[in-house]
């Protein structure tokens, strides 16, 4: 039915596309056994680029003899290499831009690398 309507009506996919971005974020929510569930819900552009550069990261490390860990044990390992210290927030279009150093804003308590004490 959508496909239907997004051929009817071009013009109004796309501008629902573009406004859609608008709403990409991050969350947390709890998991069993002391887990969290992390989910980004990005621009498919972006989202796909991001999934495919873990997935070439776990195949890269899934070859090495000596690892142990499952394909998605490493793609998870990977997330939590990217570190929000090491984040930019570009200013012309809103988001993140690993690797070239952090340009102020708000950091969470206890955010790796924070040494702020934290709120009781």
């Amino acid at each position: 039915m959508r496909a239907w309507a997004q051929r009817l009506d071009a013009d109004g996919a796309a501008d629902r596309a573009r406004k859609a971005e608008n709403d990409r974020r991050v969350t947390i929510r709890p998991a069993p056994d002391c887990m969290t569930y992390l989910t980004a819900l990005l621009p498919m552009k972006e989202g796909v680029a991001a999934y495919g550069a873990l997935h070439r990261a776990a195949m890269a490390g899934a070859v090495d003899p000596d690892e142990h860990r499952a394909k998605g044990q490493i793609m998870a390992d990977a997330v939590l290499i990217w570190r929000p210290s090491h984040a930019r927030v570009d200013r012309r279009r809103p988001g993140l831009d690993p690797g070239r150093g952090r340009t102020g804003g708000a950091r969470c308590a206890g955010a790796a690398g924070d040494d702020r004490p934290h709120p009781a």
